[in-house]
This record gives structure tokens, C-alpha cells and sequence, in this order.
């Protein structure tokens, strides 16, 4: 499920990026199915990331779910703010485009824990 979110996550950023690129009237109606993806992504992972960590042997679950919950907060303060600054110094497609390129190491980090667990 991580990996589909992620794979979500990707692919509304991908479209959120290209969209401008087109002049049909069709675009505006891809950037919100873009925007859509993004968050229907993002909206199932903090929920699955705080029920794995509670299932983690090698500290408390209670500890575990702070820490996650922590880096979860930490990305929802500093990401909008960061999108906001490289939009106004370039321009908002290289902001969402750099969202795109970030996500990728994500969905390959996923793929290769998911690789490592099921051996």
C-alpha cells in the first residue's frame, strides 16, 4: 500500500508538472486529478507509517510512533514554506518538478524495503 501511495504521490506530481505544458482545456481538469493523486498519496501514509512503527521490535511503539509522527510534522511545516521559496525564486513548475525528482527515491526506497522484508 506504501508503494502505491507513493507510486500516487509520483504520478500527480508528474502530471501536476506537464500540465502547463498543454493548451487544451483539459489541463486545468489533469492539474486537479494531479493535485488529487498527491493528496489521496500522502493521506494514507502517515496512518500506515505510525502502525508499522508500532509493531517495531527494537524500540517501544510508543516511541516509535513519536518519532514518526515527529518527521511526519517536521515535513508538514517545512515543505510548503520550501515550495513557496523556490517558486517565487524560479517559478512554480521547477517547485513542483523538484517535488517530483524527491519522490522518486522515496518509491524506490519503498520497493526496496518491501524487496528486503519479504525474503
Amino acid at each position: 500500500i506504501l508503494f502505491c501511495c507513493a507510486v500516487a504521490i509520483t504520478i500527480g506530481f508528474l502530471t501536476v508538472v506537464l500540465c502547463p505544458l498543454l493548451t487544451s482545456p483539459l489541463s486545468f481538469i489533469l492539474s486537479l486529478l494531479g493535485f488529487a493523486l498527491i493528496g489521496c498519496g500522502t493521506s494514507a501514509i502517515v496512518p500506515l507509517c505510525c502502525g508499522l512503527a508500532g509493531t517495531c521490535k527494537e524500540i517501544s511503539p510508543g516511541i516509535a510512533i513519536a518519532e514518526v509522527s515527529t518527521i511526519g510534522f517536521f515535513g508538514f511545516l517545512i515543505t510548503p514554506p520550501l515550495i513557496g521559496y523556490i517558486a517565487k525564486a524560479l517559478n512554480l513548475q521547477v517547485a513542483f518538478l523538484l517535488m517530483f525528482v524527491l519522490s522518486l527515491p522515496v518509491m524506490v526506497a519503498i520497493a526496496m524495503l518491501h524487496q528486503k522484508q519479504t525474503r
